[in-house]
């Protein structure tokens, strides 16, 4: 095969993920600003001024049809030439329980132990919390809680890594893994996430590609975000308690009035802190020791790992979906 004709097949491929994310964003977007112009010439009473409202449609419309006409788009029109199925990816996973635990254990660590180093250097960030989140409003921590612990974990994986990752797969795993990953990562368009949730993007890749289960990594990611959510709805219920100057009287005073809730935050606190220690020596101990067990496909093309990778990022529609979404990341 010439190499015309393998670096035309890699930009199809290449071309096929990125319509998918260009289709979602050519949604979103205008959705956007006209949300946007109707909160901004809404009257003062008018519920187009409602933070929770707003959120509810944002959130319906992704789930209930962003999504779903993405998968129809691949399925059916992009992908019918090739044999992949939806539903291939709902088996039993072929790897342990064990195994599944020390990865999710490695992936959610590794991307908190990120988290905390750039907190320590990016003061500035967008935040993910929602303006309307407040200590006594149980439907605000329901409307906010369920895509984001919920929904999410379950329709990002079916587009990212049982459509995107397997549609990039034939140029190599560890190459999709990335590409996937960064792209996930840039996806979220908010610097307060982009780094991390590229870095756990691509441990949900490489997770799956050992799985083969849907089940898997959606477990995986329904523990980073519960546990994300679980964070600041304790520091936002505990409140003033978390900013006495002296420490000593914050947990003192923390566990008299808020017993549950202090014991539910040193839990939680606990669980991070074990994960972020242990997932550098986990993920150590694989590369050195294991690391001939967690091989990887290299794919169908015969060129070199940089070679690839120049030829599927430059990919036309590739180059438009990152440009825009590094755009609206670091810019708009």
């Amino acid at each position: 095969m010439d190499k015309k004709t393998v670096n035309r097949q890699i930009r199809s491929i290449s071309n096929r993920s990125s319509l998918l994310l260009l289709v979602f964003f050519a949604l979103v977007i205008p959705a956007q600003i006209l949300l946007k112009y109707m909160s901004r010439t809404g009257g003062y009473d008018s519920v187009w001024q409602d933070s929770k409202f707003l959120w509810s449609i944002t959130q319906a419309a992704v789930f209930v049809i962003a999504y779903p006409l993405l998968y129809l788009i691949f399925y059916k029109l992009l992908n019918r030439k090739h044999s992949l199925r939806l539903r291939d990816v709902f088996q039993k996973p072929l790897r342990s329980k064990g195994w599944i635990l020390k990865w999710t254990v490695i992936a959610v660590g590794s991307s908190l132990l990120l988290q905390v180093v750039l907190g320590l250097f990016v003061k500035e960030t967008r935040s993910g919390m929602q303006s309307f989140l407040t200590k006594n409003d149980p439907l605000g921590w329901i409307i906010y809680g369920v895509p984001v612990v919920i929904l999410a974990p379950i329709f990002e994986e079916l587009v990212f890594r049982a459509t995107i990752f397997r549609n990039n797969e034939p140029v190599g795993q560890l190459l999709a893994s990335v590409v996937t990953g960064i792209a996930f990562g840039l996806w979220h368009t908010n610097i307060a996430q982009v780094y991390f949730a590229a870095l756990l993007g691509v441990f949900l890749c490489l997770i799956f590609a050992k799985t083969r289960s849907i089940y898997t990594v959606m477990f995986v990611h329904f523990v980073n975000n519960l546990l994300s959510f679980s964070m600041s709805f304790l520091k936002i219920q505990l409140g003033s308690i978390l900013s006495a100057g002296d420490k000593v009287f914050m947990v003192q005073a923390m566990f008299h009035k808020q017993t549950v809730l202090a014991v539910l935050l040193t839990l939680i606190i606990l669980i991070i802190l074990s994960m972020i220690v242990a997932a550098p020596i986990m993920l150590t101990v694989q590369i050195v020791k294991k690391r001939k067990s967690f091989g990887l496909n290299k794919g169908i093309f015969e060129f070199g790992a940089l070679k690839k990778t120049l030829v599927f990022m430059t990919a036309p529609l590739t180059v438009i979906v990152f440009v825009l979404m590094i755009l609206m990341t670091f810019v708009f």
